[in-house]
C-alpha cells in the first residue's frame, strides 16, 4: 500500500488484519466504479479503500459512539464519503455504478440478507463484493452458504476472516 494509507490504517484500532488490508486495498484499485463500505466503524478499512482513489462512500449509523474517532482517522482522505445513516438509507437513493462492496455491518443473518440483497443489484458485472467476518459470525457464514455460488460469483479466495468475489 501506499505509504499514507499503510501508516493510517496501521494507527486505527480495529479488526482488520494486515493481509485483509492489503486485499481491500488491491481491490479498490481494480474497482470500475464507486466503492460501498457499509459497516465503517473507526476507519480503519476505510482508509485502506480509499487507497483506489476512487470515492468511497462509508455507511455506518455510528451509534457505538465511534463517529468523532472516524472523523479524526480519515480528515486527510478528500475521496472518503461519510454517509451517517443505514445501509438500507443509503441504498434507497444511491444511483452511481458500484465496482466493489465491502460489508461489515450487522452480522446477524437478517440484516448481512439485507445488505447483500440492497446492495448485490448496484454491483456492475464484474465488481467486487467483500464480506468480513465469513469465518466466524455464523449469519455471515448462513449468507455465504447461500449466495458463494456461480449464480452470483466467481473467484471466492478467503483470506483471514474476509471472503470476497467477482459478480458473474
Amino acid at each position: 500500500m501506499e505509504a499514507k494509507y499503510t501508516k493510517a490504517y496501521k494507527n486505527i484500532g480495529g479488526g482488520i488484519t494486515e493481509d485483509e488490508a492489503e486485499a481491500l486495498y488491491r481491490l479498490a484499485n481494480k474497482s470500475k466504479g464507486a466503492i460501498v463500505e457499509i459497516g465503517s466503524l473507526r476507519g480503519m478499512s476505510t482508509v485502506c479503500l480509499a487507497g483506489g482513489k476512487k470515492k468511497v462512500y462509508a455507511i455506518d449509523t455510528h451509534e457505538r459512539g465511534t463517529e468523532e474517532e472516524f472523523d479524526a482517522n480519515t480528515k486527510d482522505f478528500k475521496n472518503i464519503v461519510k454517509m451517517t445513516m443505514t445501509s438500507e438509507r443509503a441504498a434507497k437513493d444511491f444511483d452511481k455504478p458500484v465496482g466493489l462492496i465491502f460489508i461489515d455491518g450487522d452480522h446477524d443473518y437478517e440484516a448481512v440478507r439485507l445488505d447483500f440483497d440492497l446492495w448485490y443489484p448496484k454491483l456492475v458485472k464484474g465488481g467486487w463484493m467483500a464480506f468480513h467476518d465469513s469465518d466466524s459470525w455464523t449469519g455471515v457464514i448462513k449468507l455465504m452458504d447461500e449466495v458463494m455460488n456461480d449464480k452470483y460469483f466467481t473467484n471466492m479466495p478467503l483470506i483471514g476472516s474476509m471472503r470476497y468475489a467477482k459478480k458473474v
